[in-house]
């Protein structure tokens, strides 16, 4: 699947000159905006920083590519990972705090 990227609109610009430039159909653009509005309730940010022709960017979410989405979304499922892994070793480490605490409160 080609990657696909929608150019900036310019408050001037109507949906069929937004299309035309795309190379999509008008239904293809509609269909588009419907779901980004939808995903606007979401945690869908305006912006995000990605890499192009080797330096960080911020790019308007509208004028992304879609492999920009995609590797953006791998990066938040590697972070989401790690953060799972820290939540674990900090649990680990409260229990083996408490458990160390009830040993010294049976002592006494």
């Amino acid at each position: 699947m080609k990657d696909l990227v929608l150019p900036p609109a310019a408050a001037s610009e109507t949906r069929e000159s937004v299309a035309a430039a795309a190379g999509l159909s008008l239904n293809d653009v509609r269909r588009i905006l419907r779901q980004a509005a939808r995903m606007k309730r979401g945690r869908i940010q305006r912006a995000y920083l990605v890499m192009r022709d080797g330096e960080s960017t911020i790019v308007p979410t509208h004028i992304m590519t879609t492999a920009e989405m995609r590797a953006k979304a791998k990066s938040h499922m590697a972070m989401a990972h790690g953060l799972m892994e820290h939540a674990a070793e900090l649990e680990q480490l409260a229990n083996a705090i408490d458990a160390i605490a009830g040993e010294e409160e049976s002592d006494e």
